[in-house]
């Protein structure tokens, strides 16, 4: 990383690149510092190192942080998203044939593709609800004194909602240890709701909800969406070993390695 950052440190001097009040200006460019147009390589990190701003530990701590988060929780949702699909063949083909009804053969997928693709973002959620992404669920600092269900909270008290465990709880969700992405449709498709309410929504929130959110919750879902179509147009994905367990430390990885098999389409 020390050897990384000396060499970008070289390289901004040569240029003459700087950052200063939010725009990049070197010898030949200006342009606004989200829009990434340089000539040179306009990584985050790279734009962080130019902002005088901006310590070369924060820099590196930003990220290193990002890619903790990031790679680590989609990563493993990546991996329990395709157990559940390899483990559930009949889901796994409602997804293949939503891909084939909805992005034709051989063309790149669009946010309009992915805006008419309610079946694979139903199977992430079903997905997450099964194998909730984070330890536990999510947790806050009561900014007032608050009153839920009779019972009354003091203002900077903290509470956590266990939705990794509410997730799995019948009375909200009927058949809870089983996979089923019908459960989050509302077409004619929709089954398993018989318990569902406008609250129900919120008993699994991977993301969290509200001001303190994941941030990269957009990302992460596109690149979810992106691997599986991508996967799934090429491959059959079959699973015939024992059951996954769930390991949180904090965020949730399969308790072994996943045996999952790829058959390739062609054949």
């Amino acid at each position: 990383m020390n050897e990384y950052v000396e060499k970008v440190q070289r390289r901004n001097r040569k240029t003459g690149q700087t950052v200063s009040n939010g725009v990049i200006f070197s010898g030949k460019t200006t342009c606004p510092f989200n829009t990434g147009i340089l000539e040179e390589s306009n990584s985050l990190f790279e734009i962080l190192l130019r902002d005088s701003r901006v310590s070369q530990d924060l820099a590196v701590n930003l990220v290193m942080a990002l890619l903790r988060t990031g790679i680590d929780s989609t990563g493993n949702a990546l991996a329990f998203f395709l157990y559940n699909l390899a483990n559930n063949p009949d889901k796994q083909q409602a997804v293949v044939d939503e891909i084939d009804d909805v992005i034709p053969t051989g063309t790149a997928v669009t946010p309009e593709h992915l805006q008419r693709m309610s079946y694979l973002k139903a199977a992430l959620r079903e997905s997450f609800r099964l194998h909730y992404p984070v330890f536990g669920g999510s947790g806050r600092v009561m900014p007032d004194d608050t009153v839920f269900s009779n019972y009354n909270v003091p203002k900077r008290v903290f509470i956590f909602a266990n939705m990794a465990a509410m997730s799995r709880m019948e009375e909200y969700f009927p058949k809870p240890e089983e996979y089923h992405p019908e459960r989050w449709l509302r077409d004619e498709r929709a089954h398993l709701r018989t318990s569902w309410s406008h609250e129900s929504g919120f008993l699994s929130l991977g993301f969290s909800h509200g001001l303190r959110a994941c941030p990269g919750r957009r990302f992460a879902e596109q690149g979810l969406y992106l691997a599986v179509i991508s996967i799934l147009r090429k491959y059959r994905l079959e699973y015939h070993d024992d059951e996954i367990g769930m390991i949180h430390m904090p965020f949730t990885t399969p308790d072994r390695p996943l045996n999952i098999k790829f058959v390739s389409r062609n054949q």
